[in-house]
């Protein structure tokens, strides 16, 4: 016996059927939205700009701060403005660290 030959089952399965066939004409037509607009290669594109700002970042952060602005820009890079540094690289923290120390005028 199959699954399909039970009567009460046969109201459901077709259901199921109407259910993923809407599903591939939504899919089909999104992606015909998206092949429009050439999505494809625009999310290409912002996933490349998006690695290239990251290891910029990851650079500039690597990078001891030449003064106080720069060192402002590193901690608020860190803290992502939330004055929170989880999920950084303890290597950041370190460095940033390190940076304040130096910059800090020696106290009285």
């Amino acid at each position: 016996m199959y699954f399909e030959d039970i009567p009460e089952l046969q109201g459901h399965l077709q259901l199921c059927r109407d259910v993923a066939e809407a599903a591939d004409k939504r899919d089909q037509q999104v992606q015909s939205i998206r092949d429009s607009y050439n999505m494809d290669a625009l999310d290409d594109r912002a996933e490349e700009i998006g690695n290239r700002l990251a290891d910029a970042a990851e650079t500039l952060m690597a990078m001891p701060a030449p003064d106080l602005a720069a060192l402002r820009w590193k901690i608020d890079y860190l803290t992502d403005g939330n004055q929170r540094w989880d999920g950084w690289d303890g290597d950041y923290a370190k460095a940033t660290l390190a940076d304040i120390i130096r910059l800090m005028p020696e106290a009285a």
